[in-house]
């Protein structure tokens, strides 16, 4: 579950100060095997998790998750203090592909919905409609921060729907590079 999209005053998204993929560690090693850490804390540290997630100023959206986040930054911290056998390294490279297969689902994901999205407004005959959806995409995927997946998203989005803003948009209309419609 991704955490919800923050907004300035004028309805602006708000780029992260944060690369999500820094706070997602994974909850199982490459086989599967998982742990369960049970320890008691005060109430005034729960509340501060809670607090802390419900801020949804941090990618976190479990108390599990910031539990993970918590304990690989104090092995960490303890590694750098003293020598000690480790295996963080295996944990972040771990992460890290959580992180992409997170990352690749949510692609597929985005495009199977815009799809079925944009198919039924085509079988309503609505072209219109389709074009629109396509245009805020559009705009929607620029406004990602630069990379490979803003490109892989682009470049999928011109290749599935290229042809149809192509096809349906009004006569002179073209996207500009921010996503705005103009006339040439």
């Amino acid at each position: 579950m991704s955490k919800p999209a923050t907004y300035d005053e004028d309805g602006h998204p708000i780029q992260p100060k944060y690369d999500p993929s820094e706070f997602l560690v994974a909850p199982t090693d490459s086989r599967g095997i998982s742990y369960r850490l049970t320890f008691r804390a005060s109430p005034d540290l729960v509340r501060a998790l809670d607090q802390i997630l419900a801020s949804h100023r941090f990618p976190l959206t479990s108390r599990g998750d910031l539990l993970r986040f918590a304990t690989r930054e104090a092995v960490r911290v303890l590694e750098k203090m003293e020598p000690v056998p480790s295996v963080s390294k295996r944990v972040d490279i771990l992460s890290l592909i959580l992180t992409e297969e997170q990352a690749h689902g949510e692609f597929l994901h985005v495009f199977d919905q815009l799809q079925r999205t944009i198919t039924q407004y085509l079988a309503d005959q609505a072209p219109e409609q389709a074009v629109r959806v396509i245009s805020l995409t559009v705009h929607q995927f620029e406004q990602m921060p630069e990379g490979h997946w803003r490109s892989r998203y682009l470049k999928e989005l011109h290749a599935r729907f290229g042809t149809i803003l192509k096809e349906h948009s009004a006569p002179g209309v073209v996207l500009t590079k921010n996503g705005k419609a103009i006339k040439p």
